[in-house]
This record gives structure tokens, C-alpha cells and sequence, in this order.
């Protein structure tokens, strides 16, 4: 399953685009793109999310996302619930 491309729900709702690369205890880790071979190479640390926060990536709902957090600071929660999980278990 892993890397994986998905969308991750930060801060109040903001869309990022971000590589999934393992998963445990209720979290799944992330990086940016850049940052894989770093990661791949115990340089650095992925981040963990919650996976109720992680989705599969979907590029026009990251980008409708996007566009919604770009012109008010929020997304519509709609648009979330339509995502895919990204089932790990």
C-alpha cells in the first residue's frame, strides 16, 4: 500500500497534498513528495495524522478543496464526507 498519494486534513480543514508511508496506533505517516527519499532513508520523520484525517488522493477534489481554502480560509465539509478513506487495517 505504501508510499501512497493522499490528501490530509491539517489545521482547520486545510487540504494538503501528501505521500502516505506506514501506518500505526490510530496514525498514519506522511511527508511531502520531496521529502520521500529522505524519509526512505531514516533522515527524517514522517508526520503522523490521524487516520480519520488521511484520504486517498483524488486530484479534482484536491483541487476543489484547494480553491475553497484559498478564497476563505475553509473548506466545505461536504466535499470531506465525499472522500475516500484511506483504510490501512
Amino acid at each position: 500500500m505504501f508510499p501512497t498519494d493522499v490528501i490530509a486534513r491539517a489545521f482547520k480543514g486545510e487540504p494538503l497534498r501528501r505521500v502516505a508511508v506506514d501506518h500505526g496506533h490510530g496514525l498514519i505517516y506522511i511527508t511531502t513528495s520531496d521529502r520521500l527519499s529522505a524519509v526512505s532513508r531514516g533522515e527524517i520523520e514522517p508526520t503522523g495524522f490521524p487516520e480519520s484525517d488521511i484520504f486517498l488522493f483524488e486530484l479534482d477534489t484536491y483541487e476543489k478543496l484547494r480553491a475553497e481554502w484559498v478564497e476563505s480560509g475553509r473548506t466545505n465539509p461536504q466535499v470531506w464526507q465525499a472522500c475516500r478513506r484511506c483504510n490501512v487495517g
